[in-house]
């Protein structure tokens, strides 16, 4: 399947600190996690697949036609002043769409989120995972096919957190696009990911490629199963430097 983004030793440098060469790419239907230290650059190449930094070298390729990008921050990043549905159809209206339009979308990405009846609501009378989910329906109102996101659930409380993260590989089910997933959990990469990328730092740079072969969505009781632990070890492991166990 042809890659929608891909970068090829790519480099970047900034405020003294060194990323790459770093190769991957991002098809469709794949969920790429990407986790290491503190200060190896897992963000940055977020942007990097965006195009919303420069590279230093290397060169970045786009599929035909070109992906449409969505991004989803730790922060949820929500106006304050704004409804749900407001919230959710910025981005359209920053493009010029109709207000039916805008209404129309904005609606369904809510409703494919499990907030069809808080559209409504200003972010201040929900919950941190409903705000999460909102941010995650404004990058969906957009019909992105490649998300981004860089920690979105690392503020939320654990059974808020898996929740997610099994509507998040509903949507990615139902929806067939690409994700690039970074995160500091190596529970939540295993979970998530078809493919893990294991980082290290000075310079930052990809050390391990951990494939996730099993079907998504996850069936329950997933996260006890042997195939599960035994990946997560590996990614411990790479994480550690240590010889694959």
């Amino acid at each position: 399947m042809t890659a929608l983004v891909t970068l090829e030793r790519a480099e970047k440098s900034f405020a003294g600190v060194q990323i790459g060469p770093v190769s991957l790419s991002v098809r469709a239907n794949e969920v790429v996690a990407i986790l290491g230290p503190s200060g190896c650059g897992k963000s940055t190449i977020l942007r990097l697949l965006a195009g919303l930094m420069p590279l230093n070298a290397g060169l970045r390729s786009l599929a035909t036609p070109a992906p449409r990008f969505g991004f989803v921050f730790q922060d949820a990043t929500l106006m304050p002043w704004a409804s749900a549905e407001e919230n959710v159809a910025l981005p359209l209206r920053l493009e010029g769409a109709e207000k039916a339009m805008r209404t129309e979308r904005a609606r369904a990405a809510l409703s494919s989120v499990g907030l069809g009846d808080r559209g409504a609501a200003l972010p201040r009378e929900l919950s941190g995972g409903m705000r999460m989910r909102v941010s995650l329906a404004r990058a969906l109102s957009a019909e992105a096919n490649l998300l981004l996101l860089d920690e979105p659930f690392a503020a939320l409380d654990e059974l808020t957190r898996e929740d997610l993260n099994d509507q998040l590989l509903a949507l990615f089910a139902q929806r067939k696009f690409g994700a690039v997933f970074v995160t500091h959990s190596v529970y939540e990469s295993v979970y998530l990911a078809s493919r893990i990328l294991v980082m290290h730092a000075d310079p930052g740079r990809i050390v391990a490629t951990i494939d996730n072969p099993d079907p998504t969505p996850r069936p329950r009781g997933y996260r006890a199963s042997p195939d599960y632990l035994s990946r997560v070890e590996r990614v411990r492991a790479a994480l550690r430097g240590e010889p694959r166990p």
